[in-house]
């Protein structure tokens, strides 16, 4: 009996040892929330005017958990769990009868402690329904329908003119970043909201009103403007393109001498085939010839990697020569977007994970929208709800 005694006061203590482990773990857990103010700052220019719908996104990068907030408020307060956030803000000002666009992110925000302060700057976001937009990115690549190995030659740009007006390609940049979106670094000086940090710019022929386009139609820069087809059925046919961006120093590709080329500017630009990179389009101003651009706008930057200082060269273009942008990721949520939320909110993708193997022969592409009597396409600078990921219009061509 007295052993009996023994076990049951041990299985007791036990029970009431395992009961207090767990209410301490709970009071830890509770103890991990931060009492969050998110101050959020707009336009100065736009401080008189009423505020609307805004959504703020709070998401825990580790775990991926997202808590969203409704509120008409620039002072949102709210409870979090420690850890490595990034928040994103989408809102709209009411001017007159008029509603303009804010936007704001803040990628890798460490919520710690009991109470912390954090201030986001919101920045109007530039829409514009009367010029062109990047329609398409295929940028995947097919695998040959007998070896299954995968192809790049045939990727492409497709640019639409979204307007009611003929809008002349000629002078047009198109250009890539230099950084990529699954490698986020403290690059300095931080120059996004106001340029765009570019490792490569053409810029496409003609004097002005040479290569018109027509509402509601688009034109094709192709990487290798030559029928790809011809090798493979799953190859995509680009004999047709409107330019061509061929690298006389590639051996690899070959000229065709029917398609205009494009103009290296600065470097030459490559579409990702990791889908890693964003991509803009822009004209230079009237005041700004090529070689004052080569001049003027040198971006040289500072970072650190594995604890050593290291630096670079690339070039800057500002925000407000910029007419569209679109940033890819390789199917997770990215480390960050490379452009300002102003031009670009969001980021698409064609793949579920980095070794996604059904993204071959998909391209991103921009929905369209009801719309009479001219196509047009949707533009709410968040490429997240802007694209998709659709077999390349050009595939049967």
């Amino acid at each position: 009996m007295k052993k009996l005694n023994t076990y049951l006061n041990y299985i007791l203590i036990l029970f009431f040892t395992i009961s207090c482990s767990n209410d301490d773990s709970y009071d830890v857990n509770s103890s991990n929330l931060t009492s969050v103010e998110l101050k959020l700052l707009i336009p100065e220019d736009e401080k008189t005017y009423e505020i609307e719908n805004l959504e703020v996104y709070f998401k825990e990068i580790n775990s991926g958990i997202e808590t969203k907030i409704e509120s008409n408020s620039l002072l949102i307060k709210i409870d979090l769990n420690s850890g490595n956030y990034k928040i994103s803000v989408q809102g709209s000002i009411k001017k007159e009868n008029n509603l303009i666009k804010l936007t704001g992110i803040q990628e890798s925000v460490l919520i710690s402690g009991t109470h912390q302060i954090i201030t986001l700057q919101l920045l109007k976001s530039i829409i514009s329904n009367n010029d062109l937009l990047i329609e398409e990115i295929y940028y995947t690549g097919s695998k040959n329908s007998l070896t299954g190995i995968p192809y790049f030659g045939d990727r492409y740009f497709k640019i639409f003119n979204n307007s009611d007006q003929i809008v002349y390609a000629d002078g047009l940049l198109l250009a890539e970043s230099e950084f990529t979106t699954n490698d986020k670094k403290d690059y300095s000086p931080d120059i996004m909201n106001h340029a765009f940090a570019v490792g490569g710019v053409i810029i496409l022929p003609g004097k002005g009103k040479e290569y018109p386009i027509q509402p509601g139609t688009s034109i094709i820069i192709a990487e290798s403007a030559n029928n790809h087809k011809s090798i493979n059925s799953n190859y995509i046919n680009l004999s047709f393109a409107n330019f061509e961006m061929y690298n006389p120093y590639d051996d690899e590709t070959v000229d065709n001498p029917l398609v205009p080329n494009t103009e290296f500017l600065f470097n030459s630009v490559s579409i990702d085939k990791k889908g890693v990179r964003s991509y803009i389009i822009a004209r230079l101003p009237s005041t700004v010839s090529k070689e004052k651009f080569l001049t003027d706008y040198r971006y040289h930057y500072t970072y650190s990697e594995w604890g050593y200082p290291m630096e670079g060269d690339a070039m800057s273009i500002p925000n407000d020569w910029i007419i569209d942008a679109v940033n890819l990721s390789n199917g997770k949520d990215p480390d960050w977007i490379l452009t300002s939320s102003s031009l670009d909110n969001g980021w698409t993708t064609c793949s579920l994970h980095e070794g996604d193997e059904s993204r071959y022969g998909k391209s991103v592409k921009r929905k369209p929208i009801d719309s009479q009597p001219i196509t047009k396409l949707k533009d709410t600078n968040n490429s997240k709800d802007d694209f998709e990921a659709v077999t390349p219009s050009l595939k049967n061509e």
